[in-house]
């Protein structure tokens, strides 16, 4: 047996079984593990979907959310004023989400590296802004966010203190010519960018439409630091990589699959 049938074989064994099981979680008559399951399949379907922008084409995509959000608030506008038929409704949030992507494409996938990332990034919180200022809660939901809020403030100011130390120890591992740890360091930097953005997102946009019925501009000023700091990590990662030989040469075949694309 070649390694390609192999290798089929071993995603079939596993594929199957957990086709199976989707399947018969309506036989167990739980409206949770209806909800999971359909949670799973969904979010499976956007990983997939950003798998063939990074995973293939090697761009990467700060915004690709705001198509899930575009479908997502489509079906339910439609089952909320027009049908209730959810099929129906399923199939306009498709078609919406992707005339955004069309649109949004026609401007990003002329760039590519970290331009692509910035306008894909732009483009994410245009339409987060867009949808989170039709949202709000009833009085009584208005303590438990303020609550909630108080508690990111905490979290977001633990992350940006690690974060501060992590760029001066990616820094000094530099510098000391550690650039495989100077990589690593700055790659978990990255992730630390993009969770502090999602917590912006929520403690100083989304609780202020909730409780406020508005956006507060001075937030969004304030937010727009991880405009300068996400990219800034990207170009530390590659100043970093660009003594290592193995990172130079991931960073080539990037470059070539994003030329072949062009």
């Amino acid at each position: 047996m070649n390694v390609d049938k192999k290798r089929k074989l071993n995603r079939a064994l596993i594929m199957i079984p957990a086709l199976l099981c989707f399947f018969a979680i309506p036989l167990f008559r739980s409206d949770y593990l209806t909800y999971m399951g359909m949670r799973i399949i969904i979010l499976a379907l956007f990983a997939l979907s950003f798998n063939l922008l990074l995973g293939y084409a090697g761009l990467l995509s700060f915004g690709h959310a705001a198509f899930y959000a575009v479908g997502g608030y489509t079906t339910a506008l439609v089952l909320i004023h027009g049908t209730s038929e959810l099929v129906f409704g399923i199939i306009c949030g498709g078609v919406m989400g992707g005339l955004f992507a069309f649109v949004v494409g026609y401007f990003c996938v002329k760039r590519t590296r970290i331009y692509f990332s910035m306008l894909t990034l732009a483009f994410g919180m245009l339409i987060y802004f867009k949808l989170a200022s039709t949202m709000k809660i009833g009085e009584q939901s208005i303590e438990g966010v303020r609550k909630s809020v108080r508690r990111l403030d905490l979290v977001y100011l633990l992350i940006v203190i690690a974060s501060g130390v992590g760029v001066i120890g990616s820094i000094a591992y530099y510098n000391a010519g550690n650039y495989a740890s100077a990589v690593l360091v700055t790659i978990i930097l990255l992730g630390a960018s993009v969770l502090l953005y999602g917590l912006w997102l929520y403690r100083d946009a989304v609780s202020a439409v909730m409780i406020k019925g508005t956006l507060s501009r001075k937030r969004i000023v304030a937010g727009l630091w991880h405009l300068v700091f996400v990219p800034g990590i990207i170009v530390m990662i590659l100043v970093y990589g660009s003594g290592i030989d193995w990172f130079k040469a991931y960073i080539s075949v990037l470059d070539d699959q994003a030329r072949s694309i062009h």
